[in-house]
């Protein structure tokens, strides 16, 4: 298995390079790019677990008796998407390594040139390029290319992850090679559209928000460019956030006293069962305290948000007022997606962290979360080999979703697991589930 951190085939480096270079000063709208990074759209963590499966499909081991017994049909199918792969990267890419797996990191269709440092790292989650809808009205859709990756990813990554993996069918491996197809042919016109020069795409730079973050020099702590995706989320513009401020409420509610009507509900703590991706086993507890849920009302519910300045973030996002206008509502929102972001946030963890760092514990910021019909985003602070013993299970708390477990089931047959904790400071709407405004658009919304 080649290393993440070794990815990118030498053509690719120098194309980034000459895109971006770094001895000579910039300007416009790439100009604090630093020295720009090429993103997956479909991670390299989950093209890992593709790759293994295309290798193992294509070179089955075992005895002669046993290949006797293999699928033909599988292996001519993964062959054929195999063939499709490597028409999808130039000669100059696939003449440099025989590695399949290296091969799927470089396929320039599953790539985008961006900025150097970003402010929400998609971990292990999809991360497409989106572009404005083509009706104007403040929606994004996915780019041609990511569509048919995402759903590329959605046939295979079910069925490859866990301990008992389903695995892919003949006709998996078929469909397969169709949507590289399709989405090859999708990132070529586009490519063509936009007078692409090299290996890779030229930059879609619209999609990019720039704001900062801080960042350690050897002179110390400080704030530097950042960016961050506009993703699918919804964009209603700055004639809404000036209605929604000129209307808001005087005073505007303080979720405190709602959040106190929930009585015994809180704190959350709920705890899981869970298998990452390689069918290792793991707890996974989630808490979030009284705190946490009334800054979370405050940022990101319209009825309670503040105008101050300390809570207008570079962009902020809001569930829809049909959706989520109570504390209640937000309670119950959050207890019902905490499987997901239990699991969402352990395969973050696994595919960001290397052991150092796991037993340090970091806090993350996991986008992209599928819940049901929702995307989430969640910001958290985990803790690896957490003690759980003090964790209070007897049914108060967040009612338990699936997945969940009671500390006797958390228990069985768990003596192996890893031990984690993860303490939720924020939940928020992520994606087309958001309606989002950037901190220009709210404070000009004040000032108007």
């Amino acid at each position: 298995m080649p290393k993440h951190a070794d990815w990118a085939l030498a053509p690719l480096t120098r194309e980034r390079q000459q895109l971006l270079p770094t001895d000579q000063p910039r300007t416009g709208p790439m100009k604090d790019w630093g020295t720009g990074a090429i993103h997956h759209k479909i991670s390299k963590d989950t093209l890992d677990l593709l790759g293994r499966a295309l290798t193992s499909a294509m070179n089955p081991g075992g005895s002669k008796a046993s290949r006797r017994n293999l699928d033909a049909d599988i292996i001519d199918a993964a062959k054929e998407f195999w063939v499709a792969a490597q028409k999808c990267a130039p000669s100059a890419l696939t003449g440099l390594t025989s590695d399949i797996t290296k091969v799927l990191w470089n396929l320039p269709v599953n790539l985008e040139i961006g900025p150097a440092e970003i402010l929400e790292n998609p971990g292990a989650s999809f991360d497409p390029n989106s572009e404005p809808s083509p009706a104007g009205n403040g929606k994004r859709v996915l780019s041609a290319e990511s569509r048919i990756l995402q759903e590329m990813e959605s046939l295979f990554l079910p069925k490859l992850i866990g301990a008992t993996p389903a695995g892919l069918t003949a006709k998996d491996w078929r469909t397969l090679r169709d949507q590289l197809v399709a989405a090859q042919a999708a990132f070529k016109a586009d490519y063509e559209a936009r007078d692409g020069k090299g290996l890779l795409a030229p930059p879609r730079i619209e999609q990019w928000i720039e704001g900062t973050k801080k960042i350690k020099f050897s002179t110390g702590e400080q704030d530097a460019p950042a960016f961050q995706r506009k993703r699918l989320r919804y964009f209603p513009g700055a004639a809404s956030a000036r209605q929604w401020y000129v209307n808001r409420p005087t005073p505007i509610p303080d979720p405190t006293n709602a959040i106190a009507a929930l009585g015994a509900s809180l704190p959350i703590r709920q705890r899981y069962n869970l298998t990452d991706r390689e069918g290792g086993k793991h707890v996974v507890q989630v808490t979030m305290d009284t705190d946490a849920l009334k800054h979370t009302c405050q940022r990101h519910c319209y009825t309670y948000f503040t105008w101050e300045k300390d809570d207008i973030k570079l962009v902020n996002n809001f569930w829809p007022r049909n959706r989520v206008s109570t504390a209640a509502q937000y309670f119950a929102t959050i207890s019902g997606a905490l499987p997901d972001i239990a699991q969402a946030g352990l395969d973050h963890i696994l595919a960001e962290f290397d052991e150092r760092e796991q037993k340090i514990g970091r806090s993350i910021t996991v986008v992209n979360v599928p819940h049901g019909n929702d995307v989430l985003f969640f910001i958290a602070k985990f803790t690896k080999d957490a003690d759980l013993t003090e964790a209070d299970d007897s049914g108060e708390g967040a009612p338990a979703g699936e997945g969940s477990a009671s500390e006797a089931e958390a228990d069985s047959g768990t003596d192996d697991a890893t031990v984690w904790e993860l303490n939720l400071a924020t939940v928020a709407p992520d994606g087309p589930t958001a309606e989002s405004f950037p901190t220009s658009e709210l404070s000009a919304a004040k000032k108007a």
